[in-house]
């Protein structure tokens, strides 16, 4: 079955969540819980993704994240992995602790932020973990409250929210939310709020998937796999849809194909650009060279896209 798409892009604000494998816990000692914050900090300096909110529970995580560089992909990959890598270390097991891949949706519309936050610090007390959601000693809430917030932890944004809510953030937090809104958080939606026109969001409709489906005759847009190429032609309104066939995946296919077709720079910066090590990119492409060669239908579809490209 093929696994929904995601949107990543610079400047977007993400709901995080991610559950352990089989119901299991994935924090079971304090030690757990302060390794993995220590590397979600890691995560801010190295891909600049800021944590502006956070709930350990038992047998899952939220986070409230502002990706600065449109490096979600790799640093949910860097966190959830080397966490695994420490935890499997200290406990002398191995294997997986999360189920699948982590869930994530977008925060189209800033009015959400709040609500998010009350969301995830009030979740150890639905959960029935603390009584008070100042009282859990492994959300941010608590972290809001004092003087000096620890190092992975952004807060000043979300309290000018609240400031300019005339509320703090913790009279936000406490006070009960709305049925209309307990619902929209609870679901398993890939957004929230419409996009403002002009707004981070609205202009990476249709970002490079995380995991592209596999749908070998079928047509796929390629809009932004074209526009992020296209920028090495300063066109940034370039929008193709083409058909590609006999691919496993063909939309990260075809992105990797036109990167290294296309692009003036570096392989190094391609691969950056697709989230891949240019070792990767650069195996990738060699094995895919192929669907290029002779009257393919890849190879003609490459040339009218660069073809696009060069009129626009």
């Amino acid at each position: 079955m093929a696994r929904p798409q995601r949107t990543i892009a610079p400047g977007l604000w993400h709901h995080v969540t991610h559950r352990g494998a089989a119901g299991r816990p994935i924090f079971p000692t304090p030690e757990d819980r302060l390794d993995f914050l220590d590397v979600l900090g890691h995560c801010d300096g190295r891909f600049g993704l800021q944590t502006h909110a956070a709930s350990l529970l038992e047998t899952s995580y939220h986070l409230l994240v502002f990706d600065a560089a449109g490096q979600l992909g790799r640093a949910m990959r860097h966190l959830n992995g080397v966490y695994t890598q420490n935890a499997n270390r200290r406990h002398a097991t191995e294997g997986a602790i999360f189920r699948g891949r982590y869930h994530s949706r977008v925060v189209q519309d800033e009015a959400w932020l709040l609500p998010l936050v009350r969301h995830i610090h009030m979740s150890a007390v639905v959960a029935e973990l603390a009584r008070d959601p100042a009282a859990y000693p492994w959300s941010s809430h608590g972290h809001y409250l004092a003087a000096e917030p620890p190092a992975w932890l952004h807060t000043e944004t979300l309290s000018a929210h609240a400031s300019a809510a005339s509320v703090t953030l913790d009279a936000y937090v406490r006070a009960p939310a709305p049925a209309a809104e307990r619902a929209a958080l609870a679901s398993r939606s890939a957004t929230l709020g419409d996009a403002p026109p002009g707004s981070p969001v609205a202009a990476s409709q249709g970002a490079l998937p995380d995991s592209p489906p596999a749908a070998p005759g079928r047509t796929v847009s390629t809009a932004l796999i074209i526009e992020a190429v296209a920028t090495h032609y300063a066109v940034a309104k370039a929008r193709v849809t083409v058909r590609h066939r006999g691919m496993a995946n063909p939309a990260r296919s075809a992105a990797l194909l036109l990167a290294v077709d296309l692009s003036k720079d570096p392989l190094a910066t391609s691969a950056r650009r697709f989230d891949l090590s240019a070792q990767s990119l650069a195996s990738l492409a060699s094995r895919q060279r192929k669907h290029l060669d002779g009257d393919s239908q890849l190879a003609k579809d490459v040339a009218a896209i660069r073809a696009t490209l060069e009129a626009s």
